[in-house]
């Protein structure tokens, strides 16, 4: 998978396209990113065997990784905060719950089967 950073340098548009079509602005890509890394390096495919375990891991993995996650939510809103496109706070709130809770929901999704 092409790192959403190279995407993001490649993009002429305002934000890049993330897994399941999540909407990630380019200016807090590289954030996204050490979440998303931050998850798979949490994620031990060794404890999966059925959907069960697919779940459990997930969610071990979103735990996990909580601490980094709400450090980077609060460099993302600095850095959004800096943005035309985001000037106002539920602007910049909905941008960050998209790129970090929407991905937690695409993973979750994934461990249910069900895609987005």
């Amino acid at each position: 998978m092409m790192p959403l950073l190279a995407l993001a340098l490649a993009a002429q548009s305002t934000f890049v396209k993330g897994p399941s079509d999540i909407q990630v602005p380019n200016a807090i890509a590289d954030l996204h990113d050490k979440y998303v890394l931050c998850q798979d390096k949490h994620f031990d495919s060794r404890r999966v065997s059925d959907r069960s375990g697919f779940r459990k891991e997930t969610e071990r993995a979103i735990s996990e990784c909580a601490a980094e996650k709400a450090a980077l939510k609060l460099e993302a809103d600095a850095r959004l905060g800096k943005s035309p496109d985001h000037a106002t706070a539920v602007q910049r709130q909905n941008a960050i719950a998209e790129a970090f809770d929407g991905y937690d929901r695409v993973r979750r999704a994934m461990a249910e089967g069900v895609s987005r």
